[in-house]
């Protein structure tokens, strides 16, 4: 009865904080229309960051009730749910697949280091793809020594402003729009305050009865976090790209990159509040090989076409669904 109960409050809390979610959605994108930012700005930056709120909220309260392990299963499930569920439905409710065009290229790796010193290289380039790849991948290599320190919070803040300082001087978010004023300023405050005040009362609800899962099934928080709630806290990014698969797709490949990057910098904000040891990693150990092979996969379908295909897409719901029954029975 306990369980049931914990589940229901779990999944009602879940649908109200994806609501909450899509009002500040709604909200930043209107606020970046009125800005004039083109649609994959939009996405990467305000949508990416804002579907990632449920996240961040989960991880204060999570740490604040002394289970910040809760929040870092969250949020590495949450990139790898980012990387193959959505991504490959994203591809498959596509008639023609998910067309990459230039979003992804080739750049300089040393082009923010001065030119003046002997380590700085001209002609250093990789992809930018792998460059993704080694940012998610990078909370899963520095608890290998099974902590998460604030040194490690500071490393990945520092890898989420190297990324994001990438994005801004690419061109590819450089797109612009005219101007719309369809709200008005004052609408677009109130609407952002009472999201927000959403988010943060259903995520310590969320967070309260993950533990009383915990507590029931005699599971780790990691597990709850991997398993549960990292399929959940990504309801507003399944609800974008439904509503997003046809008039807005750029929108859609932008807030999955924004998200997964925002995740990085969330987890650095939780081991800067709330450094802990980490008793078992053979979660995360199956976790990394999980996003590991995904990224690997989608690195490579993206490379031959600059398109992932549908069937491709179907593939990476494949490894998401072999990633849940592992981590399920393990």
């Amino acid at each position: 009865m306990i369980v049931f109960s914990a589940l229901a409050t779990i999944g009602v809390a879940l649908v109200l904080i994806s609501q909450c979610a899509g009002v500040l959605v709604r909200t930043l994108s209107a606020f970046g229309k009125k800005l004039g930012w083109g649609e994959f700005t939009v996405g990467f930056f305000l949508l990416g960051i804002a579907t990632s709120a449920p996240e961040l909220f989960i991880a204060i309260n999570a740490g604040l009730e002394g289970k910040p392990q809760l929040s870092l299963g969250n949020l590495v499930g949450g990139i790898v749910v980012l990387f193959t569920l959505l991504v490959g439905l994203s591809a498959v409710l596509q008639k023609e697949g998910i067309f990459t065009g230039d979003k992804f290229s080739s750049f300089n790796l040393f082009r923010f280091v001065p030119k003046f010193l002997p380590f700085a290289r001209r002609e250093f380039f990789v992809k930018d793809l792998i460059l993704m790849a080694v940012v998610v991948l990078l909370p899963l290599l520095l608890i290998a020594d099974r902590e998460l320190s604030r040194w490690d919070g500071l490393a990945l803040m520092v890898a989420y402003g190297f990324f994001v300082a990438h994005a801004v001087y690419d061109r590819r978010l450089n797109g612009w729009e005219p101007p719309t004023r369809e709200y008005a300023w004052p609408e677009l405050v109130v609407k952002f305050g009472l999201a927000l005040a959403g988010l943060l009362v259903f995520s310590w609800v969320i967070t309260e009865q993950s533990l009383v899962l915990m507590t029931a099934w005699n599971v780790p928080a990691v597990w709850v976090g991997l398993v549960v709630l990292a399929v959940g806290t990504n309801l507003p990014e399944l609800t974008i790209i439904l509503r997003g698969r046809r008039e807005n797709p750029e929108v859609v490949v932008g807030d999955i990159l924004g998200s997964a990057s925002a995740n990085i910098l969330i987890i650095g904000v939780l081991a800067m509040l709330f450094p802990f040891s980490i008793i078992s990693l053979k979660h995360f150990i199956l976790a990394a090989i999980s996003l590991a092979v995904a990224s690997v996969v989608m690195m490579v379908f993206l490379h031959t076409k600059n398109r992932l295909e549908r069937w491709e897409g179907a593939v990476l719901i494949g490894l998401y669904l072999v990633y849940l029954a592992l981590e399920i029975i393990w």
